[in-house]
């Protein structure tokens, strides 16, 4: 076995294991409770950043679901689903420079038209700034970055699936995870509460736009997916 990090000596690892303690007790005395929840949840992070290195299209799963479980909205309207796309991106981008060394996109005829609609947002966002009506006033520069990262994001989704999901299993897997959590969600909102159950703190708030996806994906599985059962079919 290799000595860590170059260094051979037996008292080593039981130095190493006194700094840790020493710095837990630090930690107790000095961090507060928000900082302890934090280190708390470091491990969780690292596994999570280790499982998406892995298994990106697992990722992929959990990022579109996260975001309607976890309470946490940031400013500009940041939330975890947001997070963990800019995560994913990040881990694809820091797996082709290191491990690949080269930043290589699959081929589509879609590539060329995403960037230039990402360029032609990012002039959007530059020129927006200009004051071209002086009676006018500017919209918060948090809610137009919130805008600007909203649709990078949308394009960097688009390409991590482009490039991410290589297994058709996995694609159909997240076709059926968020049906099903779909599924789910509109049964915890519409009839749970006919019971007289609160479901405000079960699930987030979500927009339109959800369920116009979620009537989109169904029905075109519904209409174009010939190797589904009819009777799956018609239950889309």
């Amino acid at each position: 076995m290799k000595p860590f990090l170059g260094i051979s000596q037996p008292w080593l690892r039981p130095l190493l294991v006194v700094g840790e303690l020493l710095l837990i007790a630090a930690l107790a005395f000095v961090a507060s409770q928000r900082q302890l929840t934090l280190v708390l949840f470091l491990p969780l992070a690292i596994g999570l950043v280790l499982i998406f290195l892995r298994w990106p299209s697992l990722g992929l799963i959990v990022t579109s679901l996260a975001g309607m479980v976890v309470p946490f909205l940031g400013p500009s309207g940041l939330n975890v689903t947001m997070i963990l796309v800019a995560l994913l991106l990040g881990l694809w981008l820091l797996d082709m420079m290191v491990r690949e060394r080269q930043i290589q996109l699959a081929p589509s005829p879609t590539l060329w038209p995403l960037l230039a609609f990402l360029v032609v947002a990012a002039i959007s966002f530059g020129v927006g700034q200009l004051p071209w009506f002086s009676f006018a006033a500017h919209a918060p520069l948090g809610a137009q970055l919130g805008g600007l990262s909203i649709i990078v994001l949308s394009a960097g989704t688009f390409l991590l699936v482009a490039n991410q999901v290589r297994d058709l299993s996995w694609l159909k897997m997240i076709t059926w995870a968020f049906l099903a959590f779909a599924m789910l969600s509109i049964f915890i909102r519409s009839v749970v509460p006919e019971f007289g159950l609160s479901t405000e703190k079960w699930l987030q708030p979500v927009g339109a736009v959800y369920y116009i996806w979620v009537v989109s994906l169904a029905l075109s599985q519904a209409a174009l997916n010939r190797d589904l059962h009819p009777v799956w079919r018609i239950a889309l």
